[in-house]
């Protein structure tokens, strides 16, 4: 599998972000705005911080596979702790209007509205119980990093 270089990875990187983003990166981290820009800068030559975790991570998982996968799992967690769907409320909100979607696509079929309106509320129907999944999979997630991060905090290692 081809390794990105860093002007490689740095340019993916700028190219996710939209205007706006590196102001609010450093207004929420307490930086200038002026570093980040340096940072995402593709044609900037200094390696970002971006680019050197994703090297550190990809020789440690060469170094030892297992450990540099806990590793990155930690840190996956952490990053992805804010992600929507990673609480039981959210899960909660999403089964109740999966169950919601599921019975108005039903009654629009049982009671004989036209076949468009039965389309559109399976649609619906669909769609709700597709968050509900996505919030569901959020939930097992955080479970699974909490599980990690009792393990570095017990054992000093993941098992």
């Amino acid at each position: 599998m081809h390794s990105l270089n860093q002007h490689e990875f740095e340019t993916a990187i700028y190219r996710i972000l939209e205007y706006g983003d590196i102001s609010d990166l450093a207004h929420a981290v307490g930086k200038s705005a002026g570093y980040y820009s340096q940072m995402f800068n593709p044609e900037d030559p200094r390696e970002s911080v971006w680019y050197r975790a994703a090297l550190d991570f990809h020789n440690l998982i060469a170094i030892d596979p297992e450990r540099g996968k806990a590793a990155l799992d930690l840190f996956n967690y952490f990053a992805k702790r804010s992600l929507p769907g990673n609480g039981s409320l959210c899960v909660d909100r999403t089964r109740e209007r999966a169950w919601k979607e599921s019975t108005e696509a039903a009654l629009a079929e049982a009671s004989g509205k036209s076949l468009d309106e039965c389309i559109r509320e399976t649609e619906e129907e669909i769609t709700a119980k597709l968050e509900h999944l996505e919030a569901l999979r959020g939930k097992r997630r955080k479970e699974i990093g909490d599980k990690v991060i009792t393990q570095f905090t017990t054992n000093g290692r993941a098992s």
